[in-house]
């Protein structure tokens, strides 16, 4: 059986996009842009109290994927991310070993204004592939289970 790294989350930007280049491939430097979502969950508890949780986590793109999301994602906007999870690992000055989860980004969706039309608003998902009309949402369920 083949191992599966796939999440799917959805939110609300904390702040905007931002480019950071990560260290040379060979020759080639790579784009990174990194982007904070909050993912907000409202469910009650064992005592029938309504409780709030909201899930704050860093999500990457890389490459052309990059590049594109980085004029796009804004604060406030609501976005659908369908990934991997990575754990990245490193030692402090202090000597303390640190890790962190992240989503690495394959596919980006959020909703826009229409061109032409400010009433309209229509799904745009973007992906290491291209621009797609298929959604997030769809492209998982195409996996296959044995």
């Amino acid at each position: 059986m083949q191992n599966l790294n796939s999440i799917l989350l959805e939110g609300n930007l904390l702040s905007d996009s931002r480019l950071v280049v990560t260290a040379p491939e060979g020759e080639n430097w790579k784009s990174m842009v990194r982007f904070d979502l909050a993912s907000h969950r409202v469910y009650r508890n064992s005592q029938g109290e309504q409780k709030d949780e909201v899930l704050i986590i860093a999500c990457l793109a890389f490459g052309d994927l990059a590049e594109r999301v980085l004029p796009i994602l804004k604060s406030g906007m609501q976005v659908r991310v369908l990934g991997r999870l990575r754990c990245s690992k490193w030692t402090t000055k202090e000597g303390e070993e640190r890790k962190s989860f992240e989503i690495v980004a394959q596919h980006v969706e959020f909703r826009r204004k229409k061109k032409g039309r400010k009433s309209e608003e229509e799904e745009v998902t973007l992906s290491d592939e291209g621009m797609s009309g298929e959604s997030v949402s769809d492209s998982i369920f195409r996996y296959e289970f044995y």
